[in-house]
């Protein structure tokens, strides 16, 4: 702290007058004055030290605050990354239960779509089966038809043959042999006519 010119110049004057040589040439009065302006200043030095001793306190728990506050600021950066950590972590929650949400539909759609198309592969499996089916029958049905037709033509074939034989044997009626050739020739024709027949 810086001295005051004043003061010291007083002090030095005091000192000055206080001296043996000078106490005795100096009146009571100046004296009293200077003591008393002794005292005065005595009194400034001392409140001045003891506002200095203030100040030094002052200066030394402000020192301990801006210490405190640049410890806080040092660690500000910290917990501002802290907190753009946790901010970037919220949003990257956010997004990631958006994409859950937009896989999970998207599985949805996939699982429905390969239901529609099991079921449609089903469907044309059956319908595949049904056609196999269909042509075996209409192979069968066919093929029956074609063993009537021909089983038809035969006995018509024979029809025609047992009416030449009958119209040939048409004279033995005289000695009787006729009758039983027509028989035997009838039941001939019979047993030939049920081999024809056609078989369900």
């Amino acid at each position: 702290m810086r001295s005051n010119p004043a003061v010291v110049a007083l002090i030095c004057l005091a000192g000055a007058a206080l001296s043996p040589a000078a106490a005795s040439a100096a009146d009571s009065n100046t004296e009293t004055r200077l003591r008393e302006a002794l005292r005065t200043t005595a009194g400034q030095l001392r409140a001045l030290e003891d506002e200095k001793s203030s100040w030094k306190a002052k200066e030394a728990e402000l020192q301990q605050k801006i210490d405190a506050l640049q410890k806080e600021l040092a660690a500000a950066p910290k917990q501002a990354v802290s907190h753009a950590s946790d901010r970037a972590l919220v949003e990257a929650n956010r997004k990631l239960d958006e994409r859950s949400d937009e896989l999970a539909k998207a599985k949805a759609s996939l699982d429905q779509c390969q239901a529609g198309s099991r079921k449609a592969l089903e469907s044309d499996r059956v319908k595949d089966d049904e056609r196999t089916k269909l042509a075996e029958a209409v192979k069968a049905q066919t093929e029956r038809a074609e063993a009537c037709e021909a089983k038809n033509g035969q006995l018509l074939t024979l029809a025609n043959q047992a009416m030449d034989r009958l119209v040939e044997t048409g004279g033995d009626v005289v000695f009787g042999f006729g009758q039983v050739k027509r028989e035997n020739l009838a039941q001939d024709f019979k047993d030939k006519l049920l081999e024809q027949k056609v078989k369900p």
